[in-house]
């Protein structure tokens, strides 16, 4: 199945979630290492976890963090990201649609009344600041019942501190391993257990999340490639596709004005 994108509506980034917004796109297998929940106004979507699986149609998924799936949309949707980073991340483990989820992914019921809100937004124009509020009180709670926050260890907040600040360069692991004073073996255990993922793989989420923020600043491929310390823009792209299942260049085709990265 080729990839397709019909209209971005609006792209914010901020450093611990994400929200993209637009219509009749279409993705190939894929898998990221965010918490992606899906809220389609109409029609319903399709979506499956792999080229032999039958197609579920759905008003709204949740896609959970690292699992492999393929989305097909022919209307309006509204698709927010958070981050690793984000305090709530860890909260998903506890929610029902981490026990419904098949292969990754669970259905989630829409209101009538949700899409009705979520289209008057789509029509007036999400600002940032209504985007990220709504994904504060209104998502979040989908996946906090308990409120209660994971606390992370503080070896493992100053490894991903420290990658923040070297990147675009690619830290290496006795690097890493000397600055929270373990092993080799020992941090790449300890990054696992508390994070979720590899450090390696870490990395490279986080390179190409700075990619996307010099996209969305209007930047070319290349530069955003270079800003992110991958080889090229065949690259970058070559991983986008991986993670996020559409080709890059598909975000150049709209307008920037709703693209935006918001660092505070």
């Amino acid at each position: 199945m080729n990839t397709s994108f019909g209209e971005l509506g609006w792209f914010y980034l901020w450093p611990d979630s994400g929200l993209f917004a637009g219509s009749n796109a279409t993705s190939k297998l894929h898998r990221h290492y965010a918490l992606q929940i899906t809220y389609v106004l109409s029609p319903p979507c399709r979506i499956r976890t792999n080229n032999q699986s039958n197609w579920n149609e759905w008003y709204g998924f949740v896609a959970l963090p690292g699992h492999r799936f393929q989305a097909e949309v022919k209307g309006r949707f509204v698709t927010v990201f958070i981050d690793v980073n984000h305090p709530h991340y860890w909260s998903y483990k506890n929610s029902i649609y981490a026990s419904r989820a098949q292969n990754g992914i669970a259905p989630i019921h829409v209101s009538p009344i949700l899409i009705e809100e979520l289209d008057e937004l789509y029509d007036s124009g999400f600002t940032d600041k209504e985007a990220k509020a709504w994904i504060e009180s209104d998502v979040i709670s989908m996946f906090c019942p308990s409120g209660g926050l994971k606390t992370i260890d503080s070896r493992i907040q100053s490894i991903q501190n420290y990658i923040e600040n070297i990147l675009p360069n690619k830290p290496s692991l006795l690097d890493i391993a000397s600055l929270v004073d373990l092993s080799s073996s020992h941090v790449m255990t300890l990054f696992k257990q508390q994070v979720g993922i590899t450090i390696r793989r870490y990395v490279l989420w986080r390179r190409l999340k700075r990619a996307l923020v010099s996209i969305t600043k209007g930047e070319s491929l290349t530069i955003a490639a270079h800003n992110a310390g991958f080889t090229d823009s065949a690259h970058l792209t070559h991983t986008f596709v991986r993670m996020f299942g559409f080709n890059p260049y598909m975000l150049f085709k709209h307008s920037a004005e709703y693209m935006k990265a918001i660092q505070d």
